[in-house]
């Protein structure tokens, strides 16, 4: 616990806390853009069967809500527990990671290019305090914005590898959110591998069969009149920079946003 203690965002770490399974010596910790939401709906299925076929509206405050604010909603308030000493030292710790640069093409995606009417006012707040830090750093460009006032990808990865830029779950630093560099009971599930590892762990943990089809990255969906999400030398050298460690402990390359 020390020395998660001691590690930036510790106290986020801590309230966000992890979901519990079926199994008291099985812990997953999620991370934000990283199937979060997949996982989420693979255990409450386990868990609660036929919980999210239920009407969101008779249990959601949020007349725009959906079965993804459903699914955060339940597993928030039924899934979520908090970290100890037991979880950190005795159990297993199932974690999640990506690719960095492909981490911050989904977040641009879902939270400022396209957005859920749920979260339009979150959305809001993102597209504005791009604006504002652009204008504050005194590097505003009127042409990072489009005529429906949607920030570029360029803009938005400029935006979040500021150290004066809000921190934010959905592109804090991996390790950040997770402690894989610290919890010693340690299982990796990939996004890149997502359906088979996450297969695997409930196969081989949890002692259940569990399938899906192969994970779809539904924020392309979403995406609408954006521009093509590209990185070039110095964009993918800021953002290398930013996430160092990531890359570095989850063994991804420098140069993977080529492939990106």
């Amino acid at each position: 616990m020390r020395l998660i203690s001691s590690q930036p965002f510790a106290d986020d770490l801590f309230s966000a806390g992890v979901l519990r399974t079926p199994r008291p010596n099985v812990f997953f910790k999620h991370v934000e853009k990283i199937g979060c939401t997949s996982l989420k709906k693979a255990l409450i299925d386990l868990m609660y069967p036929g919980v999210l076929e239920l009407p969101v509206e008779r249990y959601h405050h949020d007349a725009r809500a959906s079965e993804f604010d459903w699914t955060h909603n339940v597993s928030f308030d039924v899934l979520r527990t908090d970290i100890t000493e037991h979880i950190l030292g005795d159990c297993l710790w199932v974690t999640f990671c990506r690719n960095p640069y492909e981490r911050l093409k989904s977040c641009y995606r879902d939270k400022v290019a396209a957005s859920r009417a749920s979260e339009r006012e979150y959305t809001n707040f993102i597209r504005r305090e791009i604006l504002f830090h652009q204008m504050r750093s005194g590097n505003y460009r009127r042409e990072d914005f489009s005529n429906n006032g949607v920030a570029s990808f360029s803009a938005f990865v400029r935006f979040v590898c500021s150290p004066t830029a809000p921190s934010d779950t959905h592109w804090r630093p991996q390790l950040a959110m997770n402690a894989a560099d610290i919890v010693p009971n340690l299982k990796l599930v990939r996004l890149e591998s997502f359906t088979d590892d996450l297969t695997r762990v409930f196969a081989d943990d949890l002692g259940v069969q569990w399938s899906s089809e192969s994970k779809q990255n539904t924020s392309k969906d979403r995406l609408h009149g954006a521009e093509s999400l590209q990185y070039d030398e110095a964009l993918a050298q800021l953002v290398y920079e930013t996430y160092k460690r990531d890359f570095e402990f989850f063994n991804y390359e420098r140069d993977s946003w080529r492939d990106a």
